[in-house]
């Protein structure tokens, strides 16, 4: 079984994780519902400013920008990390209450907020450089792909080991070397499913927003967004699963054949690791190690 099979069986098994303990999407809807809200404020409050700058943004404004952007990485952190929490204890075996998630989540809260502050740096100073030459973009779009790798098991890190931020991060990476095959694939095969689910809207919006436009509307944001909710509680538990089998942990609900079937991916990798060494992981290093 290649890691793109094993990747959507993987995909199944959160699911049905899911499935039976479908609370945890309460997570991805309060962090969908404080962002709503607090985007909505600083639209409405500075969205005239922002309008009437031309096309040059003032560096006050830059800097308001960059602290919504940076408030937004939080508010999505902080309830990722709730979610991957009761996600932990359920694959674990046990049957984890909302509260607990939170608290994990509040417990760890000062390493959320630094590490929602360093990934928003990261992702401004990205979305930065994509701005200019082509070849710039192109190579933000590498840094933006390294990056996102190689902070994959950023959260269940953060939240389930006992290390600081910039230690988190180099544990992540480890871990990725180390589970590269499922890990890439996982981030291919969720775009593939989320492309997918999102088709039935696309084409009912379009067929019908000359009919009722604002009620056409309303469904589609609707459908949307209870797709990105149920999407977000899956790959959580899809990220958690992993970080479990890539520090030994094989026991909980998942079916033992895909622990074994990780376990034989992951020496198939380090035989042939000379193989699969592509500029992608090259770039991830770079940014990794050479961290301030």
């Amino acid at each position: 079984m290649g890691s793109i099979f094993l990747t959507w069986e993987l995909i199944k098994e959160s699911c049905r994780v899911l499935v039976g303990d479908s609370k945890l999407i309460v997570f991805p809807s309060l962090s969908i519902l404080a962002l709503v809200l607090i985007d909505g404020w600083g639209l409405l409050t500075f969205g005239k400013q922002l309008r009437g700058s031309g096309r040059g943004i003032p560096t006050d404004l830059q800097l308001l920008i960059f602290m919504f952007y940076w408030v937004n990485y939080f508010i999505v952190l902080f309830f990722n990390s709730a979610l991957m929490a009761c996600a932990y204890l359920r694959i674990s075996g046990e049957d984890p209450s909302l509260g607990a998630g939170l608290r994990t989540a509040w417990v760890n809260v000062g390493r959320i907020f630094l590490w929602s502050f360093v990934a928003a740096t990261v992702g401004f100073v990205l979305q930065l450089l994509e701005q200019h030459s082509v070849l710039r973009r192109f190579v933000a779009s590498l840094l933006e792909l390294a990056w996102s790798l190689g902070t994959f098991f950023i959260v269940p890190v953060l939240i389930l080991e006992d290390w600081d931020v910039f230690g988190s991060l180099k544990r992540s990476a480890e871990l990725f070397r180390g589970q590269w095959g499922t890990e890439v694939a996982g981030n291919f095969s969720f775009g593939v499913l989320y492309f997918l689910l999102s088709l039935p809207a696309i084409v009912v919006g379009t067929l019908c927003i000359k009919l009722a436009p604002i009620l056409c509307a309303l469904a589609v944001v609707g459908y949307f967004m209870l797709l990105y909710v149920i999407m977000t509680a899956v790959q959580g538990i899809f990220i958690v699963a992993l970080h479990r089998y890539a520090t030994g942990k094989t026991d909980g609900g998942f079916d033992s054949a895909l622990l074994k079937e990780c376990v034989l991916l992951k020496r198939y990798r380090r035989q042939f690791s000379i193989m699969i060494r592509t500029p992608a992981t090259r770039a991830m290093r770079l940014v990794i190690w050479l961290r301030p």
